[in-house]
């Protein structure tokens, strides 16, 4: 992969240099920026892959190729296929200034010079498209339902399309614990039915469903002691989770 440096930046220097130029420009988000700055980072013979610089930016390889999109776009990167000893391979070129847009084009007496890298591995899908994005999402729709999930959303009264990232990842917790006792779609029903007897006036949560699972599915035939404030069998009662949803009354 060839590397274009201004030419006053030494490839063996210490330090990553990147001009204002870049640093500034409006076009590159902050991931593709970080990109950036670690593959003007990284010494000549460094494999470029999207595997590996997913590994060293501890990202996924959706959001390197995101960001390679954006870089590409912005002139700071260009991907082509070309033939290598008889097979084809993605060459990678990578810039310290962008090749598009005479605003960002060094003035004279800084034009960049590449420096050879090692070119990226053949096995690579050739440069990034907007095809292979949408083949994702296709594939992702195309997945069975979560009919579990979906009825802890309906007993919770959540819209799963704006959950976010911290409340799909509590539900996901609970759906782990359900799912080690065998839980049902309609004994999850069950259990936001009798919900509102068990412990008035608490709300439902996905964690209240996992931490209450047999004490409220249970009541039904249970006759040993139960707490005051929260109804729920001495046995299986939880203490923390009933002063947080009752308080101290």
């Amino acid at each position: 992969m060839p590397i274009s440096r201004l030419a006053h930046y030494r490839a063996d220097d210490p330090y990553t240099r990147i001009p204002n130029s870049a640093v500034r420009d409006p076009r590159l988000d902050l991931k593709s920026l970080g990109l950036l700055l670690i593959m003007l980072s990284k010494p000549d013979g460094w494999r470029f892959t999207e595997r590996n610089l997913a590994d060293d930016a501890h990202v996924s390889r959706q959001q390197v190729r995101t960001a390679l999109q954006t870089l590409s776009d912005a002139g700071y990167v260009s991907r082509a296929r070309v033939m290598r000893d008889g097979r084809p391979i993605v060459e990678t070129r990578v810039y310290d200034v962008s090749r598009e847009g005479s605003e960002s084009v060094p003035s004279e007496g800084t034009t960049s010079v590449p420096t050879l890298v090692l070119e990226s591995d053949g096995r690579e899908s050739v440069p990034i498209s907007k095809t292979e994005v949408s083949k994702t999402e296709q594939e992702r729709a195309s997945r069975q339902p979560d009919h579990l999930f979906d009825s802890v959303v309906a007993a919770t009264k959540q819209d799963p399309r704006r959950l976010t990232p911290s409340e799909r990842g509590r539900i996901n917790r609970a759906l782990k614990d359900l799912r080690t006792v065998g839980a049902t779609p309609d004994e999850v029903r069950r259990f936001a039915s009798r919900w509102p007897q068990v412990y008035p006036g608490a709300t439902l949560t996905a964690t209240a469903i996992a931490s209450n699972w047999t004490a409220v599915l249970g009541t039904a035939a249970s006759t040993e002691p139960v707490c005051d404030r929260c109804r729920a069998p001495l046995t299986q009662h939880d203490l923390d989770w009933c002063q947080a949803a009752y308080g101290d009354r």
